[in-house]
């Protein structure tokens, strides 16, 4: 995911191949969050770690609402320094069920 999901040959098998992605090291780059939800629209299970909470504010949402078959999202924020800076769940998202920690969040349908 180097070339920002750029490869089209690559993102056309990712897309039709993958049901589970799971990124331990380093941040998910979402740099353009339409692309990503293109090319992974078909995952039932995403893994991901994100830099920000302001990430989490802008995708989390997003990425449950608009990839249909997905059924487990599980999320690291890695630059978290307080247990309160987990937003609260504003109800911004309705028939999920959901679990805040001190630094990962767990969403299923």
């Amino acid at each position: 995911m180097t070339d920002d999901l750029q490869n089209n040959d690559v993102c056309s098998q990712l897309h039709d191949k993958l049901s589970k992605l799971v990124i331990r090291r380093g941040a998910l780059p979402i740099i353009n969050n339409d692309r990503f939800l293109e090319i992974f629209s078909q995952l039932k299970h995403l893994h991901i770690n994100l830099n920000k909470i302001d990430d989490l504010k802008s995708i989390a949402a997003k990425f449950v609402k608009n990839m249909n078959h997905l059924l487990t999202l599980h999320i690291w924020l890695i630059q978290i320094n307080q247990p309160n800076d987990i937003p609260q769940w504003g109800g911004i998202i309705n028939n999920i069920s959901y679990e805040i920690d001190k630094r990962n969040i767990k969403i299923w349908k």
